[in-house]
């Protein structure tokens, strides 16, 4: 197990004015305060300039400006990541696949999960579209995920859950998981070459 706390990034994904979405990232973010086994990080994909178009950088050399070199160097740095998205018209926002091409091996060999959150479906069409997304990236998503219904009325604006289904054991067992997969990977990064 490693001794230190792994980096994970929370990016919240979506940048539609008016979103339930960052009640429901103030939400992960204190429910992470529990597991000291994560150092971590937040990308807020409407407060980072990412462009409309991949022509301004080279995701596959590396070469980024402007909000995406930022993004790359909160990705590049994390083991781990958890992704906040709603569910928009059956799929996930454009911003969010905008930024999953913007960045390449930043992805690669780390561990992932998702929360997602929406109206009767809770996002979860959402969810399974950015796991044949990342597959490609090379990521590991764990299993377990998170999938909220009615957000607006289960969290505060300030991230407190008033729901009243208890959230903290599905929590525990989606960080659990991810927690194993990004220490598994982090230690296969650092003693083995990614195969071509």
């Amino acid at each position: 197990m490693s001794q230190k706390p792994l980096n994970l990034l929370v990016i919240l994904g979506s940048n539609r004015p008016g979103r339930i979405g960052e009640r429901v990232g103030q939400w992960v973010l204190k429910s992470l305060e529990g597991f000291p086994e994560f150092k971590v990080d937040f990308a807020d994909l409407a407060h980072m300039d990412l462009g409309l178009s991949l022509s301004a950088h080279h995701p596959r050399t590396g070469i980024y400006e402007g909000g995406v070199k930022e993004l790359a160097s909160k990705l590049g740095a994390a083991d781990a990541f958890i992704i906040v998205t709603p569910e928009y018209n059956h799929g996930y926002p454009a911003i969010l696949k905008h930024s999953i091409d913007s960045v390449y091996a930043e992805w690669f060999a780390k561990a992932g999960a998702i929360v997602s959150y929406g109206a009767a479906s809770a996002g979860l069409r959402a969810s399974e579209q950015i796991r044949q997304v990342l597959a490609e990236l090379r990521t590991h998503i764990t299993r377990n995920g998170i999938a909220i219904s009615g957000a607006s009325q289960k969290i505060k604006e300030d991230g407190t859950w008033i729901g009243t289904d208890d959230m903290g054991p599905a929590f525990k067992s989606v960080v659990d998981e991810l927690f194993w997969w990004a220490n598994a990977l982090k230690v296969a990064r650092e003693t083995t070459a990614y195969p071509a």
